[in-house]
């Protein structure tokens, strides 16, 4: 049981056995956040978004946790290799364009280690991939997403893709 009232009382609530207490208006994300504490709802582990972008990282944290999902950010490829040795994801959102170890090393890194192998990977990148970048990306990402000046639709193709990974739903890579 999940109180959600105007009432500022959790001491009355708890005496009833609620899982927990919210008091309107909630904070975008919490209801979320509690549902996912609870077990019914969201997913296992927690989303690895990289990128060298602070608005990027700034925003994809908020809409995946809006989303269910727990984000933890990376603000480039070392700190992505650092954060993945303390704890696997459940999928990894991976801008490519960043200062050493970049996207294509990092996905490397990701794809030679058989603990970390099956974690899906999600690219963003706003270059315009050649036949070398995606030969370099040889089917490691379960889809690869464009940036573009659309933010909004950004998110919404990542909240896609990532919860498609998350679920084990296995893509072929495709241009979004």
């Amino acid at each position: 049981v999940l109180i959600h009232s105007v009432l500022e009382n959790r001491a009355r609530g708890f005496s009833l056995v609620a899982f927990d207490c919210l008091v309107k208006p909630v904070a975008p994300g919490k209801l979320f956040e509690v549902l996912s504490r609870a077990g019914v709802l969201g997913y296992p582990g927690y989303v690895l978004v990289v990128d060298d972008d602070a608005d990027i990282l700034q925003l994809l944290e908020r809409e995946l946790s809006s989303a269910g999902f727990r984000a933890v950010t990376a603000s480039g490829g070392a700190e992505a290799l650092a954060l993945l040795e303390r704890e696997t994801p459940s999928a990894v959102l991976l801008h490519l364009v960043m200062p050493a170890p970049d996207g294509f090393e990092v996905l490397f890194r990701i794809r030679e280690r058989p603990s970390l192998g099956m974690i899906p990977v999600v690219v963003m990148t706003g270059k315009d991939l050649t036949d070398s970048d995606y030969l370099r990306i040889n089917g490691s990402a379960q889809r690869i997403l464009q940036k573009g000046d659309d933010a909004r639709g950004l998110v919404s193709l990542v909240l896609e893709a990532v919860a498609g990974a998350a679920r084990g739903q296995s893509a072929a890579p495709a241009a979004g």
